[in-house]
């Protein structure tokens, strides 16, 4: 059976049909900051999930949200709920209260973000037992799992982020987008400010991978979000470089009947 994932992050909608729990179609929005509050781009993301019932020969047995934008999550219960071909479709929400494979013992668990908790269950469907995971995306989140125990991690601001405050806060600086700098030494303002923001972005990310691993040694470091692929070799670290990984949690924690 077919089952659909989504993620609704703080910058971009995820969203895909994975099949015994590999993606075989995924498509990202970048969810727009308006008065609509991005029901729009909702709307858009629900015609697609639309598309792949109809179209897929393999029954979907039901959809699996992970989402820390509750707003955007209520628009989306509003339209799978409300629409004839997904009402009867099962829907289940990722929170504190799901039934994982591994136990928590993060103090405030309802305040842990439910992308973190469908990480930690990517590295658990695996076979893993202990491991790292890296989220670089408008949050950096490092979480660890600790001999079957999601123990906590670290969060930080996400390279993007970071770099855009700087970008604000600067009344001569230019307008400079984050991206892989041409070279390092940076021969003007434009090129200083993309080498310094990128490079200390990676520096940042390696070094509390490297702190964390001190304390935890054991099992593989995971990474993922959307800037992972950019950084992945500049870290130039032992990595799983695992771009579902939030999807491919949340799909593992399908449970039937969720109703």
């Amino acid at each position: 059976m077919n089952t659909l994932a989504i993620d609704f992050g703080n910058s971009k909608i995820a969203v895909a049909l994975l099949d015994a729990g590999a993606v075989v179609d995924r498509l990202d929005i970048a969810w727009t900051k308006s008065p609509g509050d991005g029901a729009g781009d909702v709307a858009r993301v629900y015609d697609w999930c639309a598309d792949q019932l109809r179209l897929t020969k393999t029954p979907i047995d039901g959809l699996v949200c992970c989402s820390v934008v509750p707003a955007l999550t209520e628009v989306w219960r509003h339209l799978w709920r409300g629409k004839q071909i997904t009402q009867a479709i099962d829907m289940q929400v990722i929170d504190a209260t799901t039934a994982f494979p591994f136990r928590v013992t993060i103090e405030g668990k309802d305040t842990v973000g439910a992308d973190r908790y469908c990480n930690v269950a990517g590295a658990v469907a695996m076979g893993n037992r202990s491991a790292l995971i890296v989220d670089v995306g408008t949050a950096n989140t490092f979480d660890v799992l600790d001999d079957g125990v999601f123990i906590g991690g670290a969060i930080a601001p996400g390279c993007i982020v970071a770099h855009e405050a700087m970008v604000s806060r600067g009344a001569r600086l230019p307008e400079v987008t984050f991206d892989v700098p041409g070279q390092v030494v940076g021969r003007n303002t434009v090129e200083a400010m993309q080498s310094g923001s990128f490079y200390q972005a990676v520096g940042g990310v390696r070094a509390v991978i490297e702190a964390i691993r001190g304390h935890y040694p054991h099992g593989p470091t995971f990474l993922t979000g959307g800037l992972a692929e950019v950084l992945a070799g500049p870290l130039d670290m032992e990595l799983l470089y695992r771009p579902h990984l939030t999807l491919e949690g949340a799909a593992s924690l399908r449970r039937p009947n969720s109703k």
